[in-house]
């Protein structure tokens, strides 16, 4: 194992909508050896309340692949979680979903500043742009999580503080 990641929904799984499933992602992240835990489920099980709950979640966390849509955005549960993430770990943007309503609000305004793939347009196994977007954040988380160096420059180039 590369270490651990984290794949924040599009509020809750069971309401994802969009062609590109983030239970799916997770499986394919975790085909490449690397851990990987859905929001989810590990907040959905915290007895220490979301705010606590996503602090410890993240203290082991060395990205966290966002996966943002419509529905995420208009969540502040959601938002906090983003915000909170995008201080502390690095993270990579999937746009999922069905439009981008969300790029005009505080969560395009967060996100502007991380690695970012498109799944709306290329969804994810369904078309050959998906794929092909799948292995590039694939070949760049793995060398986030196994690169330190890379990791902190990273953090020092996109975190807000």
């Amino acid at each position: 194992m590369f270490g651990c990641c984290v794949l924040c929904l599009q509020g809750q799984v069971s309401s994802a909508s969009g062609d590109t499933d983030p239970r799916f992602l997770k499986q394919t992240i975790e085909s490449y050896g690397m851990r990987c835990w859905l929001d989810e489920e590990q907040l959905g099980t915290s007895t220490k309340g979301l705010y606590q709950g996503i602090h410890a979640a993240f203290r082991n966390t060395k990205c966290v692949i966002l996966c943002v849509s419509d529905e995420y955005a208009a969540s502040a549960n959601c938002c906090m979680e983003m915000q909170y993430a995008i201080r502390r770990v690095p993270c990579i943007v999937v746009a999922v979903g069905t439009g981008y309503r969300w790029r005009k609000g505080i969560a395009g305004y967060f996100c502007s500043f991380q690695e970012y793939y498109d799944l709306v347009v290329n969804p994810f196994p369904g078309t050959a742009g998906g794929v092909t977007q799948i292995e590039k954040l694939i070949g760049n988380l793995r060398r986030m999580l196994e690169d330190p160096e890379y990791r902190e420059c990273w953090l020092r180039a996109c975190r807000f503080n």
